[in-house]
């Protein structure tokens, strides 16, 4: 991964004091500059959380719930609540205690009928380093609600073997209640550092669960290192992303597009599509979408415009892609090519509006140097015309700063996300330039 990330990363697994927050409230204040709303300035104290890297959930009372990767602690799971006066009140439902049940959640949470709560941990867990500063390859965890508030349980702690280490993607879930999710790293593939990576899956047997790795990737043709969650079709196929691996022009590989199809008692893997690190797009972090005739939309970090983003891993700022089957296989397109001033560095995900928009972030571009962005995406004519809804200041700005996470969608037509930096700068949040913000954009 590139330095940026890496320094996510790093930030994810800091150790520290554990202390458990009290709900407090925050206002709702609008930008200067734009629909963009302030809803909540981490502080990275008292067991508050700080950089928030995955995207939110939200529920039917417009209740927002999400993770932060660190924060005096290791990590939090955190809920906020809107009030009349437009306030919202956090409440933190658990904060990480590192080795013992995790640490640095990169992930967003899946949420279950009963209002459970599921979500993995990049480290802690088991003992052993696994390349990382804190000991544990990564955990699976659930949150049960309870007569006062939520009881957590290890479903499963990686081993750093053939299981695989390092979770940074959520989880999905079946009808059957069985959880799939990918692994950045481990598993028996040797060309990648600390292994390629791996697709899970525990199965559901009564009130416990039982591990099983689907597939291990190899780092060649097939892709290697998965960050991002799975997609699954009514068939029970998997569809997903892998952001090295594939076509070698890039450092670690361009990435791949590619899907596991069960056949008996294992998967089969096939490659979709691999990127060339061309106006196609190299690396993608973020899942796939899909709509009704079956074409599979994504980011790709690098690429494109190669004319742009210089001075990176890779020359270019991105892009939007499609694949659209045809006679079996995929053909992709590109449907934006970033430019730097409308964004640059898509990593999260997109999501679809019922005009089929496409909405998303970009964690780098825009009206302010590396600020990042939101944009939109509207089909015209056979081709789509981008809009900048917002751009955010960036580190050290108090609106925000790089958006590492897609959009989820409210009731209000409003979209709600989180950015790793900005927001508050006091003392404890300074040196991080800003512990990351929650925020809200009208389209």
């Amino acid at each position: 991964m590139n330095p940026r990330h890496a320094r996510a990363l790093a930030s994810a697994i800091i150790g520290g004091l554990i202390f458990f927050a009290a709900a407090h409230a925050a206002d709702a204040r609008p930008s200067p500059t734009t629909g963009e709303s302030l809803l909540w300035e981490f502080t990275g104290v008292h067991g508050r959380g700080a950089d928030p890297y995955a995207p939110l959930i939200i529920d039917n009372s417009g209740r927002l719930y999400g993770t932060t990767s660190s924060g005096f602690g290791g990590g939090t799971v955190f809920r906020l609540t809107p009030k009349r006066s437009g306030e919202y009140a956090l409440e933190v439902l658990h904060v990480f205690r590192e080795s013992h049940d995790g640490s640095g959640p990169m992930a967003g949470l899946l949420a279950d009928a009963s209002g459970t709560l599921y979500g993995t941990t990049y480290s802690g867990g088991n003992t052993g380093s696994c390349g990382a500063s804190v000991p544990g390859c990564g955990t699976v965890f659930a949150l049960t609600p309870q007569t006062k508030g939520y009881g957590e349980r290890i479903l499963y702690a990686f081993s750093g073997g053939d299981d695989g280490m390092h979770p940074s993607a959520g989880l999905i879930e079946d009808s059957l209640g069985n959880l799939y999710g990918t692994t950045a790293y481990g598993g028996s593939g040797t060309s990648c550092t600390l292994g390629c990576g791996t697709v899970f899956t525990l199965t559901r047997h009564g009130s416990s669960y039982v591990k099983h790795t689907l597939y291990q990737f190899q780092g060649s043709t097939d892709g290697g290192n998965p960050v991002a969650p799975l997609l699954m079709d009514g068939y029970g196929n998997l569809y997903g992303t892998a952001y090295g691996g594939g076509n070698p022009t890039c450092l670690w590989g361009c990435g791949t597009v590619f899907k596991l199809t069960p056949h008996g008692k294992r998967y089969v893997e096939t490659t979709l599509y691999e990127f060339t690190g061309g106006g196609d797009g190299a690396n993608p972090m973020a899942p796939l979408i899909v709509d009704t005739a079956g074409n599979l939309y994504g980011t790709a970090e690098f690429g494109g415009n190669l004319n742009a983003c210089h001075g990176t891993d890779l020359p270019g700022c991105g892009t939007v892609y499609e694949l659209t089957p045809s006679s079996g296989t995929y053909v992709q397109s590109v449907i934006h090519a970033f430019g730097v001033d409308d964004g640059a560095y898509p990593i999260g995900g997109l999501l679809e509006s019922n005009e089929d928009v496409l909405y998303g972030t970009t964690a780098g571009g825009g009206s302010y140097p590396g600020g990042g962005t939101v944009f939109s995406l509207t089909p015209q004519s056979g081709t789509y015309a981008e809009s900048v809804l917002y751009s955010f200041e960036g580190q050290g700005g108090t609106t925000g700063g790089e958006p590492a996470a897609g959009l989820v969608a409210g009731a209000d037509g409003a979209l709600y996300g989180t950015t790793f930096y900005g927001g508050d700068l006091s003392e404890a949040c300074n040196e991080m330039a800003g512990c990351g913000i929650v925020f809200r954009v009208t389209p």
